[in-house]
């Protein structure tokens, strides 16, 4: 009896236990894996697929360690960037609760793992998708462009640093002082480069706003090409070899400032710089030569150029418009009088024709 009375008390004992630990009728179970919320899933990564690389990119830590936060990639109209992320799990519920927050659009054939973001303007994209409301660090996506002027009169900014133009200042081989346009032995005494020069300023102004601070100094290039011709007392003495199609004709590191961080006190810190100063007669002076010295009777100079700015990512990419300037030149030694040997001397920013130019008959 007492063994029976035993076995129903304990029987009632655990059967409440067991009631009570049932749950309320009203109450919900979420498991960490819950394929309707996808609470307790997560974004383990967020990259770049397709349109844009980290070459040359300044990087940043992201959450965890996982990968890189700055991509570059060049303006192209009706290209695009691609972003995928990678999730805890990979079924249809946890991939349609990605939020993109409205940026980017879909990706057509793909699902809602991955977005794409237009490169048609420049722009920097925040990009920062969130699973649950949580996610790792943003990437930026930088689109990158420069607009680049060819100054032709004026002054130098004094912001350059380069060899030739040090501070808004030109060597005295090419004249000295700081302006820019037609120079000439008379009007700069100290030029000793050529007899007749033009004096010129490529700026590149880059953009967006911040990109010099994410972009390796050592990235950015300015480049020029030319169709070209020199005559020498009426006789043809130089033309490009690719005449009448172009040739290089980069500037060499005297010339250029390519730091757009370097000294953002005396001007904007997003510019890089580009000096030339083309001149006639063709030969410089040797020696002691004055530079009136290589002028055969006459000498002429007729050249087409075209300047832009470019970046080194995964390869060289133009980044600007090309901007188009010409230089001509007359010189004629055998008029009488000073400073009578300049005809003609003049830089513009256009092309001009120099399909026949050669103005002086041989003496």
């Amino acid at each position: 009896m007492f063994k029976i009375r035993i076995f129903w008390v304990l029987l009632l004992v655990f059967g409440c236990c067991a009631c009570w630990s049932l749950p309320q009728a009203n109450a919900k179970y979420t498991s960490p894996t819950d394929k309707k919320t996808g609470a307790g899933k997560s974004i383990k990564t967020i990259t770049v697929v397709h349109g844009a690389v980290t070459n040359n990119m300044k990087q940043l830590p992201v959450t965890n360690g996982k990968g890189h936060q700055n991509w570059g990639c060049v303006k192209a109209d009706g290209s695009y960037v691609w972003v995928m992320v990678t999730l805890s799990h990979n079924d249809t519920a946890t991939i349609n609760a990605v939020d993109w927050h409205g940026q980017g659009a879909p990706l057509s054939g793909y699902d809602n793992r991955y977005r794409q973001f237009g490169k048609d303007e420049v722009k920097k994209y925040t990009v920062k998708p969130t699973l649950n409301s949580n996610g790792l660090s943003e990437i930026y996506i930088w689109v990158i462009w420069a607009t680049y002027q060819i100054r032709i009169t004026g002054n130098l900014d004094d912001s350059q640093h380069s060899t030739y133009a040090l501070d808004g200042n030109w060597l005295a081989l090419l004249g000295g002082g700081s302006s820019l346009g037609p120079a000439d032995v008379c009007s700069h005494p100290t030029l000793t480069y050529r007899y007749a020069v033009g004096r010129t300023q490529g700026i590149a102004y880059l953009t967006p706003a911040g990109v010099e601070q994410r972009v390796n100094p050592s990235s950015w290039q300015m480049r020029r090409q030319k169709v070209s011709l020199f005559y020498d007392n009426g006789s043809l003495g130089y033309k490009n070899p690719a005449y009448p199609a172009v040739d290089p004709d980069n500037s060499n590191s005297s010339a250029l400032d390519l730091n757009p961080t370097d000294n953002p006190s005396q001007g904007p810190p997003n510019t890089i710089y580009d000096v030339d100063a083309p001149g006639c007669p063709l030969s410089a002076p040797t020696g002691n030569e004055s530079p009136a010295d290589p002028i055969d009777h006459t000498a002429e100079h007729y050249a087409n150029y075209d300047s832009w700015a470019s970046i080194i990512l995964n390869g060289e990419y133009r980044c600007s418009d090309f901007a188009e300037w010409s230089h001509k030149a007359r010189l004629d030694a055998d008029r009488i009088g000073p400073c009578n040997t300049t005809v003609v001397n003049q830089v513009t920013a256009s092309h001009i024709d120099i399909s026949n130019p050669r103005f002086y008959d041989p003496r």
